[in-house]
């Protein structure tokens, strides 16, 4: 079979120098001797917590065809490391499943009530498993609920460093520490205070299919609402506009 991908190391485990000018090289990649009728794609492959993307290229490396390249240069790409991902798993503690519709933010101001003016990311938890990955990079973060629903419904009871056992809020805080090029998975807990029926902060889709309005409805589970927060819509902001949601509602 013919061979369809070209692989070369870039990282080196020692820093390398000019020989004349003493200058640091960058870690390089060449490829030679490579087809040039064939429809390449020029990419990275690296470990799942990176996120490396092209940033100097005079090229789509998605599309590159050698022989309409520069004979002496050929296709020259920059790539950088911009994120290491914080990935994890979290579980509301009062259902034991996942919070989906949850909004974390990642930030590294402290205490985590400041989040909401300086958050950096943010993310939404997923009905699969609870999981989640926010865009960080090596250093100290806090780790809280984005400002709106999910701060009003919610506590984070823990941020999970150390697993689902980890301690709480109280004892440990709310910190994340990246370390390493790896990346770091956390297990953040969280309870709601009183009960309701909405399964989850996604309630509800409105989808439009063919022209026709079809309102999607989950299978009501039994979660906590905050003292005071009992006849509060979830996806519905104080004091906003009457919209499309209304009109779904009173249908």
């Amino acid at each position: 079979m013919p061979i369809k991908r070209f692989y070369r190391y870039v990282l080196s485990p020692e820093l390398r120098a000019d020989n004349k000018t003493g200058r640091l090289l960058p870690p390089l990649a060449e490829f030679q001797n490579v087809p040039t009728d064939p429809l390449l794609t020029l990419g990275t492959d690296v470990i799942g917590p990176w996120v490396v993307s092209a940033v100097e290229s005079g090229h789509d490396l998605d599309n590159i065809r050698l022989r309409s390249a520069d004979s002496k240069r050929g296709v020259e790409a920059v790539m950088e490391l911009e994120n290491i991902l914080v990935e994890g798993h979290a579980r509301d503690m009062t259902t034991g499943g996942p919070p989906r519709g949850l909004q974390f933010v990642l930030s590294t101001r402290n205490p985590p009530e400041s989040l909401s003016e300086h958050h950096l990311v943010d993310t939404i938890v997923m009905a699969n498993l609870g999981y989640f990955q926010l865009k960080g990079n090596p250093g100290l973060w806090t780790l809280g609920l984005r400002e709106g629903r999910s701060a009003e419904l919610f506590n984070v009871e823990s941020v999970g460093t150390q697993g689902w056992h980890s301690g709480d809020v109280g004892e440990i805080g709310t910190s994340v520490v990246v370390r390493s090029f790896g990346g770091v998975v956390i297990f953040p807990r969280v309870r709601s205070e009183r009960r309701f029926s909405d399964p989850s902060l996604v309630f509800f889709f409105y989808v439009v299919l063919f022209g026709t309005a079809r309102l999607i409805l989950g299978t009501p589970r039994q979660v906590r609402r905050k003292p005071g927060k009992e006849s509060e819509d979830v996806l519905v902001e104080p004091d906003a506009e009457q919209g499309v949601w209304s009109k779904i509602k009173s249908a």
